[in-house]
């Protein structure tokens, strides 16, 4: 059987949509997780304020992208427990950053694009 070149755009234009569409829906089913364990841990008071930044906050996550999370109040000491503590129930890694540590030109990017996940 002979494929013609407009069967393979097709059927790679066809691959190509069912991608972006497994992609969008694990961002969507990550996003619902990172809400439910960043209000948790907020409950608990490990920080006070939170937000999401990076891919997942763009709408451009892909196979290979981790999950980026700012935290404001939190212990200097505890970013790494935090980051394994969202990793685990997520599945995925994360990165977590203290706000108070960031230099001032990224806080104020934080706070003027990052998505509010806790706070203000």
């Amino acid at each position: 059987m002979t494929v013609t070149p407009q069967q393979l755009a097709s059927t790679l234009r066809a691959r190509q949509r069912r991608l972006r569409e497994e992609h969008a829906a694990r961002a969507r089913e990550l996003r619902g997780k990172l809400d439910v364990a960043i209000a948790a841990l907020g409950r608990q008071g490990r920080f006070t304020r939170a937000w999401l930044i990076g891919s997942l906050a763009a709408g451009t996550f892909g196979v290979d992208s981790d999950v980026d999370v700012v935290v404001e109040g939190s212990s200097p000491t505890d970013d790494d427990a935090l980051g394994s503590a969202l990793a685990r129930a997520l599945g995925v890694d994360v990165d977590v950053l203290r706000l108070e540590a960031l230099p001032e030109s990224f806080a104020r990017r934080v706070l003027d694009e990052g998505v509010v996940l806790l706070g203000t």
